[in-house]
């Protein structure tokens, strides 16, 4: 998946090479015959129209030429079939911002942008402790390592001057303010239809990316509004629904989560014990901080003996069907303990059980593996 140039919101603002500006009007000018026609069809004046061609006003000040311009454009060169120079229009743009002397611009665009674990690793911290108002775009934290990655994931938009400060508000080192080009966001909001203040759902882009896109995604989330104590991980938030949709995320990476709670501060939910290891072998964290939390948790539970119920079910996972007897011999454990490992198994849905008759126990397999116990 990518996105071009003239799928970019109408208030961007472009500016081409000198020498493409000059080919592309001057076959403008052929195909409609004049800059006044051209600029009637365009429904400007032909004084701007002007302006665009030279890349200057009157006053000799740089003019940058609208998104919504450029896609008129194109579409006379379509009629006339000049797909040639349509192609080599992304090539040519050196400078993109929004209107306005002041906006901050990116120079040497990388066009068109692609899907990429940046673009999703950008998005995700935008929506967490990112702003996008109507005239500034930044990203704030007091952690260092994540500004760092946060710059990182800007390289992909081009050559982008970043400005910062930091404001002593009571962390140890004080919050770093990394101001960026507004442009960025207003582009990135369009294209994945997403809301960066006070965001309301995930981009709906995001369930059919790769397993590496959603990946970065939840990091990079998680990274800032997710939470690692002693003993667990949970994640919270004002909307249950970007809840909901995180959960389906984490799902799809075959990480089990508990169900959405009301908290202090909106509502969150955990990470089941049992993907504790999926979520530390997938998703990790870039805050330094929360990834030694959990690499703790993940360090004491390898020290720990697997519990009988885990000794359970994985010896059914490995050899099935088995009564309870089979269990009982080859792990040498008591009946009593099975039966009590076997019935917090069954209750959880991890393992069915197959009735044979009053006289024989029951055989016992994992769930998914159902329909093959059948056929054994």
């Amino acid at each position: 998946m990518e996105w071009h140039i003239w799928d970019f919101p109408d208030n961007v603002r472009i500016y081409f090479t000198d020498e493409f500006k000059k080919y592309v009007f001057e076959t403008l000018k052929k195909i409609c015959r004049s800059r006044y026609r051209l600029a009637k069809i365009l429904e400007l004046h032909p004084v701007t129209v002007k302006q665009y061609e030279l890349g200057k006003s009157t006053y000799g000040r740089t003019v940058f030429m609208p998104v919504f311009v450029l896609k008129k454009l194109i579409e006379i060169l379509k009629k006339s079939k000049f797909y040639s120079i349509i192609d080599e229009i992304e090539k040519h743009i050196t400078k993109m911002r929004l209107k306005g002397g002041k906006s901050s611009v990116v120079y040497n665009p990388t066009l068109p942008i692609k899907e990429s674990e940046k673009l999703y690793s950008f998005t995700a911290h935008m929506m967490g402790d990112g702003c996008a108002s109507i005239c500034n775009a930044y990203y704030c934290g007091p952690d260092r390592e994540l500004i760092e990655s946060f710059k990182k994931d800007l390289e992909m938009f081009g050559k982008i001057e970043t400005r910062q400060f930091v404001r002593q508000d009571g962390t140890i080192h004080g919050t770093v303010y990394l101001y960026f080009p507004t442009v960025i966001a207003r582009i990135v909001q369009h294209i994945l239809d997403v809301r960066f203040t006070k965001p309301n759902r995930v981009p709906e882009r995001i369930f059919a990316a790769s397993n590496a896109c959603k990946t970065a995604f939840l990091r990079a989330f998680y990274d800032d509004e997710g939470c690692v104590s002693v003993k667990k991980i949970f994640l919270t938030q004002k909307s249950r629904r970007i809840l909901k949709q995180i959960q389906i995320l984490l799902k799809s990476l075959n990480i089990q989560t508990g169900k959405i709670s009301k908290s202090n501060t909106g509502f969150k939910f955990v990470v089941k014990v049992e993907s504790y290891e999926n979520f530390y072998d997938s998703i990790k964290f870039e805050h330094f901080k929360k990834q030694k939390r959990l690499e703790n948790i993940i360090i004491k539970r390898r020290s720990k003996p697997m519990s009988i119920k885990y000794r359970v079910l994985d010896l059914l996972k490995k050899n099935y069907p088995l009564t309870k007897y089979d269990i009982s011999s080859s792990l040498g454990l008591r009946i009593e303990s099975v039966h009590e490992a076997l019935s917090s198994l069954h209750e959880e849905d991890k393992i069915s059980g197959q009735y044979v008759s009053s006289r024989k126990p029951n055989l016992w397999f994992p769930t998914n593996l159902a329909a093959l116990s059948h056929n054994r």
